[in-house]
């Protein structure tokens, strides 16, 4: 079975609960090829994108692409749990004392569920190999990549690499520029300071924006190397 047949059978599965089909987007091909693969299928999809400043330029770019590319029912944007804690616990920032707890990433998933009031499985782009411990997680889910209880599905489960960049280039998806972060390769926004730099350079208004909320920012970049 190739890795788009079993994506197709396991998003059939959440297909067969409901025609609604919450994708977590952050622009990177991973998700490009959850939003084309579902388009395909007939779902009606909601993007919900995890932002670390809301309103960066560079995430409102990556939406655009997607509206323009496939039919979309709706857009939704929430903190991430990287901006909620580090807010919490003061990273770049004095702490914010109106953040009660830490929250994961499946926290937030929920959370946009039950506001937005969607009864519908969520679709995430984990791979085996991306890490080991998603290998191992993965492995134990139905098919690899049906988490019921949850409602979460992983249809990109036996997809590598090679594969994304192929499905990428066989269905005309634009693959977005990508910076380099720890040998790895990024489109989301985080405090890494290459991927901070890359913000700085090229999209200087979101720099600022971020520095608002984390004022410390520019500090942490002291001594790196321009890119």
């Amino acid at each position: 079975m190739t890795p788009t047949s079993k994506a197709k059978i396991i998003l059939s599965a959440a297909f067969n609960y409901s025609e609604h089909l919450l994708i977590l987007y952050s622009g990177g091909k991973d998700s490009l090829v959850l939003c084309d693969l579902a388009h395909k299928m007939g779902f009606k999809i909601t993007l919900l994108l995890f932002y670390l400043a809301p309103d960066l330029n560079i995430d409102n770019k990556k939406i655009e692409y997607a509206l323009n590319k496939w039919h979309i029912h709706k857009v939704l944007k929430y903190p991430s749990s990287l901006r909620l804690n580090s807010l919490k616990e003061g990273l770049f920032c004095l702490p914010d004392k109106t953040i009660k707890k830490k929250y994961k990433f499946g926290d937030l998933i929920d959370l946009a569920k039950k506001r937005e009031q969607i009864d519908c499985f969520s679709c995430i782009g984990f791979k085996k190999s991306d890490s080991f411990h998603r290998h191992i997680m993965l492995k134990t889910y139905e098919l690899e990549g049906i988490h019921r209880n949850s409602k979460r599905i992983y249809p990109l489960t036996d997809f590598r690499k090679d594969d994304i960049l192929s499905y990428c280039t066989l269905n005309n998806i634009v693959i977005p520029s990508l910076q380099a972060i720890n040998g790895r390769k990024s489109t989301g926004v985080t405090f890494h300071p290459t991927n901070l730099l890359y913000l700085k350079k090229y999209y200087p208004s979101d720099f600022d924006k971020l520095k608002k909320d984390f004022p410390l920012i520019e500090a942490s970049l002291h001594g790196t190397i321009e890119i």
